[in-house]
């Protein structure tokens, strides 16, 4: 049987004369933060940081996907040749440095709530997702993330949508804060589409708009046909970077 969920695999496992098999995939589920020069409340480093380090991997994992995942550390999975533990720097749970990053960006908190410098506006997060049934993993990560950032003190709003909207709407029009979103990476990763800074545009497939030439030519190095060694050392650079 293939394609169950992970919950139904570790249930089905546990029953005589039953086996529970792992092959690897390599579907990377991340937050995407809009990035665009017209979005300002993730161009803080320390605000990204921070939303990170607010999120505990690990116990996502074991609740969302019964355990039956790896947490992400770097946009290439564990299990490529590619992948780098020297160049993939984890990010430990934290909700004390989390906040210390925050306040590090010139936000203040009063009342449980978080403002950015002198504003009495909360900051709300409005995080996008496809709906429950379209994508049940990614709904219930988004709910696991939005519980998370609301412990410390980020309000945030989870808006299902349909394909059409989460997709067609909001993502390549890049309307949208935050987004829940599974990519497809492959074992022989290119993560040129992703991250290029012509791909930022409406339409295209950097769904984040991040553009830095530095990262491009980075990108385009790792893509480049060469030797395994040449390859390893510049996927090291890219995921260092």
């Amino acid at each position: 049987v293939d394609g169950l969920s992970a919950a139904d695999a570790v249930s089905l496992a546990a029953m005589p004369g039953s086996k529970l098999v792992r092959y690897p995939r390599a579907t990377f589920t991340t937050i995407a933060l809009n990035l665009r020069p017209n979005v300002t409340l993730y161009q803080d480093v320390h605000v990204r940081m921070a939303l990170l380090q607010a999120i505990d991997r690990t116990k996502l994992i074991s609740t969302v996907l019964s355990g039956l995942g790896t947490r992400a550390d770097s946009p290439i999975p564990p299990k490529s040749w590619a992948f780098s533990l020297h160049g993939s720097k984890a990010v430990a749970y934290s909700t004390h440095e989390a906040a210390l990053n925050l306040e590090a960006a010139g936000w203040h908190k009063a009342a449980g709530e978080w403002h950015i410098g002198r504003s009495k506006k909360q900051v709300v997060v409005e995080l996008i997702v496809p709906s429950k049934a379209t994508n049940p993993v990614a709904y219930a990560t988004a709910a696991f993330i939005s519980k998370s950032w609301r412990s410390l003190g980020v309000l945030t709003h989870v808006v299902a949508l349909t394909p059409a909207e989460f997709v067609g709407d909001r993502l390549t029009t890049a309307d949208f804060q935050a987004a829940v979103v599974d990519i497809n990476i492959g074992l022989d990763p290119d993560l040129f589409p992703l991250f290029a800074s012509r791909q930022a545009g409406h339409g295209g497939s950097n769904i984040s708009g991040v553009q830095s030439l530095v990262l491009d030519a980075k990108l385009i190095a790792a893509r480049k046909p060469g030797t395994e060694a040449e390859r390893k050392a510049a996927y090291v650079d890219l995921q260092k970077f």
